[in-house]
């Protein structure tokens, strides 16, 4: 369904990432063995990748995105202005991670639609 879409674009966008590193490789380095822009991407990042924020046609987020949210929810509640929103609520998302989901997703699906009326 929808999530198979998000999580299909994102694997295409790691290997887009990796695609376009070995072609600056080729024009850049090209007697390097060591592929320096190749080796950048995967040994930069844990994940041995770029990790690109993928949105669905109606807002849903890569696995990546919710791990976002959940830390962005944490380090809001971490702040004095913040203080009724406990870390123990983020945790077990409740209130907070699912207010970040929405106005990501709300925000996904405006940059969307402006998109599509620049078109």
């Amino acid at each position: 369904g929808i999530d198979r879409a998000v999580k299909k674009k994102t694997k295409a966008c790691q290997s887009n990432y990796l695609s376009r590193a070995k072609k600056l490789d080729e024009k850049y380095a090209p007697g390097d063995h060591t592929k320096p822009f190749q080796r950048a991407i995967q040994q930069t990042f844990a994940s041995g990748n770029a990790i690109p924020l993928v949105f669905g046609a109606v807002g849903e987020l890569c696995v990546e995105g919710h791990r976002l949210v959940e830390l962005l929810a944490r380090y809001a509640a971490a702040k004095a202005e913040n203080s009724d929103i406990t870390p123990d609520k983020v945790s077990s998302a409740q209130r907070s991670p699912s207010q970040f989901r929405r106005a990501i997703g709300c925000m996904a699906i405006r940059t969307a639609v402006e998109e599509k009326l620049r078109r």
